[in-house]
C-alpha cells in the first residue's frame, strides 16, 4: 500500500500518529543520508528497520524513478515532498523485495497462505534477520501458547 501527503510545521508525535492511523511499520525509510535525526527517532520509536541509501538520492536519480513509476501508475504526488517520500519507498521496495518474494515462495512451498502468518514471517525475518525457518517455527510457538491459553 502506497499513502502519500505531506505538511507544514508537522512535529514528530504529528508524523507518528498519522503512521499510526494506518498501520505498524516494519521499515521507515529516506532519500537522504545522513538520516534526519527525526527519521531516526520514528523508526526507533516504531522499533521499524530504517532503509535509506548509501549516498542521498540526486535529482536526476528521483527524477527517473518516479518518472519510471508514474508510467505505470499515474502521478501519485502533489508537491516535491511528496514525490522524494515516493522515490524513498521505491528505492526501499527495491532493497527488501528480494527477501519478501524469498519469504512468499518458500511459504507457497509449505502450503502456508494465510495473511497473519506471511505478515509476522516477513516481519521477522526483515526486522531480526533471522530466517525464514526461526521464523516460522517461533510463529508455531506463539499461537500454541495463545491456543493454550483459551482452553
Amino acid at each position: 500500500m502506497i499513502y502519500i501527503t505531506s505538511g507544514k510545521n508537522l512535529s514528530r508525535a504529528d508524523i507518528t500518529n498519522a503512521i499510526s492511523k494506518i498501520g505498524n511499520p516494519v521499515i521507515i525509510v529516506t532519500d537522504r543520508n545522513p538520516v534526519p535525526r527525526t527519521i531516526e527517532k520514528i523508526a526507533a520509536g516504531f522499533f521499524a528497520k530504517l532503509v535509506y541509501p548509501k549516498n542521498s538520492l540526486t535529482r536526476k536519480e528521483k527524477f527517473h524513478m518516479a518518472k519510471e513509476y508514474m508510467k505505470i501508475h499515474g502521478r501519485v504526488w502533489s508537491n516535491s515532498h511528496e514525490k522524494d517520500a515516493l522515490v524513498a519507498a521505491i528505492y526501499a521496495w527495491k532493497q527488501i523485495r528480494p527477501v519478501v518474494d524469498k519469504i512468499k515462495i518458500r511459504l507457497r512451498k509449505q502450503g502456508i497462505h494465510e495473511k497473519d502468518v506471511i505478515s509476522y514471517v516477513e516481519r521477522y525475518v526483515i526486522l531480526y534477520k533471522k530466517s525464514i525457518s526461526s521464523a516460522i517455527k517461533d510463529y508455531n510457538e506463539k499461537a500454541k501458547i495463545i491456543e493454550n491459553s483459551n482452553r
